[in-house]
């Protein structure tokens, strides 16, 4: 008995050539982006070669094959023609791609996840990647590193694949089928009140009150804080950023440092004599923080000490989000604000050949740009001065945004004044601190046994009664009326 053919329609052509009936299917496109067309064929029997018949089983023996070709192309499981692209390959040249559309802290972010990738499947064929590949690489990041970590590099993983999946339709992105990793999330703990006026207590006499006032009271952030300008040397057409008379401040600009780049054509040679082979002693008493690992082999680091150098130093550029916003500052920021503005004339004149006008507002006392370490060093100087755990320059906006609530300002308010892109980043910033506890107590109380003044109210406890005074909203909510019978 002839066994069943699958009758399902082809959406090619087959054509008889050299005694055989061939079929041609487009799969996809190269990497050229020419078509690629995959061929199908089958030795035709001996009628067919002195006169081809649609329908004989040779033919049928050929259309079976298109159509299994034509299955494996709707489940996208046709391997790219040419040479296989391994992940590693295909990371760098997205990267080459991505990294004029990026912001600068973005691409190096992205750089260091495809890194981390590299290192872990950059051997591995693109379309060869399962979830088993994927999930026990992120794995081994979280457990050498961290499991937030292993997730940022899912996250870049996962976008990659999908500019790869929209170029390459019959390869399909298998990132997305993996499932993060568990983070416990680091619970922030914003400033007291009382902590504040502990710093504000230690900074009183520091030249750099203003910046601080700044930080606590405005919720900068760091860059966007160091990027505030009197007036702009390379944009004279643009107006200052604080305006003391009407007492504004306008977030344009935030300042970060760049890695500095080789100009030589040998880098490797170029920080020959910086090349470190052997790992530090233990212990060790060169370096205060962590200890750098031993250089690679091919090493092309060290370009801050090349003649040559370029793109690196303190630069600026656009804020978070691309967002500028005003925001009106509070009366004693005002004035700490003014009084930093004499004292740095003061600086210049002192300083007088060796000051640098860079236009700042906050700076060294010779006028140049305070560079982030040295403002997180003072940072955590201040802390250890005033007795307070330890905390990041960052915690100072947390402790902003939760005053900000503390105080009930509107919730749109708050958001232009942070910066924030979408309403979502509340949930992150503004905590529930001991205050609104307190408060929300206390409104309880009164709500539920609400007392006029000098009224004695029985005891909840049962051991006797109490005079309170119960709140006009208290009252007002439980003044109920009977039922009219």
């Amino acid at each position: 008995m002839p066994r069943q053919r699958n009758k399902r329609g082809l959406s090619v052509t087959l054509t008889p050539s050299n005694g055989q009936w061939v079929g041609f299917v487009t799969v996809g496109r190269r990497g050229d982006g020419s078509p690629d067309r995959r061929k199908r064929a089958s030795a035709m029997c001996a009628g067919c070669k002195v006169s081809p018949r649609v329908g004989c089983d040779c033919y049928e023996a050929c259309a079976d094959k298109v159509r299994e070709l034509e299955d494996q192309v709707a489940a996208k499981q046709v391997a790219r023609a040419g040479k296989v692209q391994t992940l590693g390959q295909y990371l760098d040249a997205w990267l080459e791609r991505k990294q004029d559309r990026l912001a600068y802290k973005a691409f190096v972010s992205y750089r260091s996840c495809a890194a981390r990738l590299t290192a872990q499947l950059g051997g591995t064929a693109v379309h060869d990647l399962g979830t088993t590949e994927i999930s026990r690489a992120l794995k081994a990041i979280a457990r050498d590193v961290s499991a937030n970590e292993a997730n940022k590099v899912h996250r870049v993983l996962r976008s990659a694949l999908s500019d790869y999946e929209r170029e390459h339709p019959n390869v399909r992105n298998m990132a997305k089928l993996v499932k993060p990793l568990p983070v416990v999330e680091e619970e922030i703990v914003p400033l007291r009140v009382d902590e504040v006026q502990r710093i504000f207590a230690v900074i009183e006499k520091r030249r750099t009150r203003a910046r601080w006032y700044v930080a606590i009271a405005c919720g900068l952030r760091q860059g966007e804080a160091l990027g505030l300008a009197w007036h702009r040397t390379d944009r004279p057409d643009l107006p200052s950023d604080l305006d003391l008379e009407a007492g504004t401040l306008t977030v344009r600009e935030k300042q970060y440092r760049r890695t500095w780049e080789h100009g030589c054509t040998d880098a490797h040679a170029c920080g020959q004599r910086l090349h470190k082979t052997q790992p530090c002693p233990d212990p060790c008493r060169r370096h205060t923080r962590a200890c750098p690992p031993p250089c690679p082999a091919s090493c092309v680091g060290h370009a801050s000490s090349c003649p040559q150098r370029h793109s690196g130093g303190l630069v600026k550029g656009e804020p978070k989000n691309r967002k500028r916003r005003v925001m009106a500052l509070p009366e004693n920021v005002r004035r700490a604000l003014a009084a930093h503005l004499i004292q740095q004339q003061q600086e210049r004149e002192l300083a007088g050949s060796k000051w640098v006008d860079t236009g700042h507002v906050f700076t060294t006392p010779f006028g140049r740009p305070v560079d982030a370490r040295r403002d997180w060093g003072e940072w955590k100087e201040i802390l250890a001065e005033a007795g307070l755990r330890d905390l990041r320059v960052h915690d100072a906006r947390h402790t902003a945004a939760t005053f900000n609530r503390l105080l009930k300002v509107d919730a749109r308010v708050v958001q232009g004044l942070m910066g924030w892109s979408t309403s979502r980043m509340q949930e992150r910033y503004e905590h529930v601190v001991d205050d609104m506890m307190i408060d929300a107590a206390t409104r309880m109380n009164d709500l539920l046994w609400p007392a006029a003044p000098g009224q004695t109210v029985p005891d909840p406890t049962g051991t006797g009664s109490a005079t309170e005074s119960a709140t006009g909203r208290g009252a007002k909510i439980l003044q109920f009326r009977p039922r009219a019978s």
